[in-house]
């Protein structure tokens, strides 16, 4: 498992490695909705995603992504909100031996 570091901005970009693949992830918050696009290389692989707690974004397991990303709320059981992102919830990337 790695978690995912995040700002507590309603819109980011971030590039990270995950289980050797370059991963760019853009979060945005849309009134009460938090959605997340997912490119490896210069392929986008899951495109805006609905994020909800302990929910996996990826939403078929033959998606060109490997392993799972997922919200974890800390402090009970919603959907995250960008002013919480890294606090209250924090995104974790587990690998496919741990989904």
């Amino acid at each position: 498992m790695i978690e995912v570091p995040l700002s507590p901005v309603p819109g980011q970009n971030l590039q990270i490695i995950l289980d050797d693949q370059n991963v760019t992830l853009a979060l945005r918050q849309k009134d009460a909705r938090m959605y997340m696009d997912v490119d490896v290389g210069t392929t986008r692989v899951i495109s805006g995603a609905i994020c909800n707690n302990r929910t996996n974004v990826k939403q078929f397991k033959t998606m060109p992504f490997k392993g799972g990303l997922f919200f974890v709320d800390t402090q009970g059981n919603e959907p995250p909100q960008y002013h919480g992102l890294d606090t209250r919830w924090v995104l974790v990337y587990l690998f496919e031996d741990e989904l």
